[in-house]
C-alpha cells in the first residue's frame, strides 16, 4: 500500500522507460504498478468534493459515514452461518463440545 503510493508520483514524473532499470526489473514491479493503478482509481476525476459529485446527493458528511461503515464491515464481518444467515456465536453443544476438548488436553 505505502509502496504503491510512493510510486505514484514516480510514475507521474518518471513515465517506465526513463526509470532506473533496477526499479523496472525489481519483481515486486507488477503488484506496485497494480496497487498505484487501484489508488489511482480511487481519486476522483474532477478533483474531489469541492468540484463535483460525491455520490451521495453531494453530502459530504453521508459519503464520509458510508466509507466508514464500509470499512468496519470489512474489518469485522458478521459472522455467518452455514444457512447464510448471522450468527450470535456458539450454541449450547458447540460450547460443551469445546470445554471437553479443553479438560481433555490438561
Amino acid at each position: 500500500g505505502l509502496v504503491a503510493l510512493a510510486y505514484s508520483p514516480l510514475e507521474g514524473m518518471l513515465p517506465a522507460s526513463e526509470q532506473p532499470p533496477w526499479l523496472r526489473s525489481a519483481r515486486t514491479m507488477p503488484l506496485i504498478e497494480s496497487g498505484a493503478a487501484l489508488l489511482k482509481s480511487l481519486v476522483p476525476e474532477n478533483g474531489g468534493p469541492r468540484g463535483g459529485t460525491l455520490g451521495n446527493d453531494g453530502d459530504p458528511a453521508k459519503a464520509l459515514q458510508d466509507s466508514q461503515k464500509a470499512l468496519r464491515n470489512m474489518l469485522s464481518p458478521d459472522p455467518k452461518g452455514a444457512t447464510g444467515q448471522p450468527r450470535d456465536g456458539y450454541g449450547a453443544k458447540e460450547r460443551r463440545d469445546m470445554e471437553r476438548l479443553l479438560e481433555s488436553s490438561k
